[in-house]
Formats: C-alpha cells, sequence, structure tokens
C-alpha cells in the first residue's frame, strides 16, 4: 500500500504559541502571550473582589473589552480604568492596552 510517506518533505510541526499568534494577528488581535499576561494576572490587576465579577473578554487594537455581570460593577471598573491602563503597560508593555471598554453581559 503506497501513499504519502509521513514525515518526509514536511516542515516540522509550528507551536501552538505561534499558530495562535499568527491566528490572532489575522483577526487584528493581540499576541496570544499577551492575553495569556493579563489572564493569569487579572487578580493582581484589578484585585479580587472585581476578577470574581469582571473578566477579561478580548484585546483588539488596543482596546481591552472587560465583560462583567451587573452595571454597578461595570461603573466601578470604569472609576478604575485610568489605574487599569497603567497596571496593563507596566505588565504588557507601552502601547499595548490604550483603553479599557466594560460590557454587562447579557442574561
Amino acid at each position: 500500500m503506497s501513499g504519502p510517506s509521513l514525515g518526509r518533505g514536511r516542515r516540522d510541526p509550528a507551536s501552538l504559541r505561534s499558530v495562535l499568534d499568527r491566528v490572532a494577528n489575522d483577526l487584528e488581535g493581540a499576541p496570544s502571550g499577551t492575553i495569556a499576561t493579563i489572564v493569569h494576572s487579572w487578580v493582581e490587576l484589578v484585585g479580587a473582589d472585581l476578577a470574581a465579577v469582571a473578566q477579561p473578554g478580548s484585546l483588539a487594537d488596543g482596546v481591552l473589552t472587560v465583560v462583567v455581570d451587573e452595571p454597578a460593577v461595570a461603573t466601578a471598573l470604569r472609576h478604575r480604568a485610568g489605574t487599569l491602563r497603567t497596571a496593563l503597560e507596566a505588565r504588557c508593555g507601552p502601547g499595548v492596552v490604550h483603553s479599557v471598554q466594560v460590557r454587562v453581559r447579557r442574561r
């Protein structure tokens, strides 16, 4: 039985991170490493109380979208947006996140 030979003439498989980075760039999003950094440090960035009710949703074109369950949480997070941007700049680098948009999750 003949068929394509496995491994001959093929490139080495790409790492998952490089594939995710290419997909994110194609979708005009941030590199997966940046998103992972935000998710992994979320409690440290916003505090335990806010982290329990607000989650980073997406990062595209420098806009971090945060999803919350209640309008009061959205208001609290909007008041802390400047502080959050400063913390994100320290964590992710300058210009990576230039604004924070808060959205209330529909039920």
